[in-house]
């Protein structure tokens, strides 16, 4: 099995009212074959579950739930209102026609406080069979994975399996 690349991460967690927060890609490591396994395991039996309850919460607007499933560090940075109004004008609408999850591809991420985590590069269907991509970052806290990015409506090219049509080959 071929090792990927652990991206370590730091996260802009500015009070933009334009966007949702950013991403900034630093130095990468190779992870193991072990830590890839741990993965996989994690990914099925954490993070998916975790993205999928993300986005039906986001589906049902319920704000409240959402605001639970957000790093304690994301929050008291932006400001829960701040977070509140971003999950209303951007996360909300998006999940809106929300349907299922659809592919996507994971990559192990170590956070800047040296936390482990999944950068999951995704997608939902649409009720009305539309594919939108989105990326959510994710971090075990306790016993759940919780959200410490996400943004919607964008293909990350070298990321997602599907960026305009064109399948990545790498």
């Amino acid at each position: 099995m071929k090792p990927f690349a652990l991206t370590i991460v730091t996260l802009l967690l500015s009070g933009c009212a334009a966007s949702p927060p950013g991403l900034i890609l630093g130095g990468t490591k190779k992870a193991s074959d072990a830590e890839i396994l741990q993965l996989a395991i994690q990914d099925m039996t954490i993070y998916t579950p975790s993205i999928k309850k993300f986005a039906s919460l986001a589906s049902q607007s319920d704000i409240e739930r959402l605001m639970n499933l957000f790093v304690p560090a994301m929050k008291a940075s932006k400001g829960e209102d701040t977070l509140r109004n971003e999950l209303r004008r951007v996360i909300i609408p998006f999940f809106a026609d929300y349907d299922k999850l659809y592919g996507g591809a994971s990559n192990p991420a170590t956070f800047p406080d040296g936390r482990n985590g999944i950068a999951n590069y995704t997608y939902i269907m649409t009720k009305s069979g539309v594919q939108k991509p989105f990326t959510i970052w994710l971090l075990i806290e306790g016993d759940q994975a919780l959200v410490g990015f996400i943004e919607v409506n964008r293909c990350i090219r070298g990321k997602h399996p599907i960026c305009d049509g064109q399948i990545r080959t790498e």
